[in-house]
This record gives C-alpha cells, structure tokens and sequence, in this order.
C-alpha cells in the first residue's frame, strides 16, 4: 500500500464511525521488529478525538491487514453504541409515557437525547420498548 492509498483507507475508517458531533482521530504506526513485535502495525482510533474517548486498538502485521481489522473492530463498536442507544431510549420512553401519558421529542431531549438520535432511532426505539414490557400497549414518540 503507498500514502495515498493508506490514507484513504483511514479516512473510510473514520466515515465508519457514528457521527459525534466531533472529529475522529485515528493515527497509524510502526514498531521495529527488532524489538519483538509480532504485529509491527498499530491503528489507533479515537471515535471522539483523541483524549475525548476510549481508544481502540487494533494490531497486525502488515497495514492492510491492520486496516481491515480496524473497519471490522470499529463496525462492531459502531454497532454495540446504537444498540446502547436505542435501550437507553427504549427504556425512557417506558417511563415518559408512565410519567407524562405521552412521549414527546421535547421530553426525550430533556432526557438527554440529542434530536438526530431521536430522528433516527425513536421508530426502533418504540419497537423495543413495546417488547420489553408485558402490557399491550403501543409505544410512540409524539413530535410537535
């Protein structure tokens, strides 16, 4: 692989992560074999930016198959966050409705949610919350 080629591999990378409202940091290096390394080639990627998140990790020996690992590993991540996410929201629109007779966008951004998470996942989200509760009842996000 040359520069440029590396470099847009990385960039697929960070396109791969949720939108945080913040940029990615993602760097790459090379440790000496000399020193005993197995998997000389270390991605790091900071789905945040660097020091604003959990770091992941991924080594290899060669770039390409340290890139690959890399757009599996932050697939996964990716993957696990939306799945968090819409059980966190599943759960608060439970307890919207049982509190306020309703669910409401303008209650689930006073919950903490931010309006694209709400845009995209309150369908999912409302689909859960009617499976995880043993009453029949069906669950919305009413938007104004």
């Amino acid at each position: 692989m040359n520069e440029a080629e590396i470099i847009a591999e990385l960039d697929a990378i960070a396109a791969m992560l949720p939108d945080s409202g913040a940029y990615a940091g993602i760097s790459i290096s090379h440790t000496d074999r000399r020193y005993g390394e197995r998997s000389p080639i270390s991605i790091q990627v900071y789905p945040r930016g660097i020091g604003k998140s959990e770091a992941l990790y991924f080594r290899a020996a060669t770039f390409a198959e340290a890139i690959a690992s890399a757009k599996t590993g932050v697939v996964d991540k990716a993957r696990a966050e939306v799945e968090a996410l819409v059980r966190k929201m599943a759960l608060s629109v439970i307890e919207i409705t049982a509190d306020h007779g309703e669910c409401t966008e303008r209650l689930l951004l006073i919950a903490g949610f931010d309006s694209s998470a709400i845009a995209i996942h309150h369908k999912t989200a409302c689909e859960r919350a009617n499976a995880m509760t043993s009453e029949p009842r069906e669950y919305a996000v009413i938007f104004a």
